[in-house]
């Protein structure tokens, strides 16, 4: 039986920092209103690979080195970090973010 995020404690710290991704990403988008049944999935996938992508930061910051024992390669899991960093990218690009370009004011145009 699938349970998802209801067999979870909320109050635990990865629950919390899950809780504040999504919330952060919906309002982003517009609000609650605003996101279809298709962007929540999204959503959910985003956030949970968020909350792995953490949880993946702290072990290797945790270890001594990334290289394995001989020092000749990184370790298997910087390479899983990478795979999963690019899919929470590609899936945030089809939620609609992308890059922003920066308008600048005349008065920054005309100091330059």
């Amino acid at each position: 039986m699938l349970r998802g995020l209801a067999a979870v404690d909320r109050r635990s710290l990865p629950a919390r920092i899950y809780i504040q991704n999504r919330a952060d990403v919906i309002e982003q988008l517009g609000g609650e209103a605003a996101v279809t049944p298709t962007q929540h999935h999204l959503i959910e996938l985003v956030c949970r690979g968020l909350t792995y992508l953490n949880h993946l930061d702290a072990v290797l910051l945790e270890k001594r080195s990334i290289l394995n024992g001989n020092r000749s390669r990184l370790l298997p899991l910087v390479h899983d970090r990478r795979v999963l960093a690019d899919s929470i990218t590609k899936q945030l690009g089809l939620l609609g973010f992308g890059r922003v370009t920066r308008v600048k004011s005349l008065a920054q145009e005309l100091l330059q």
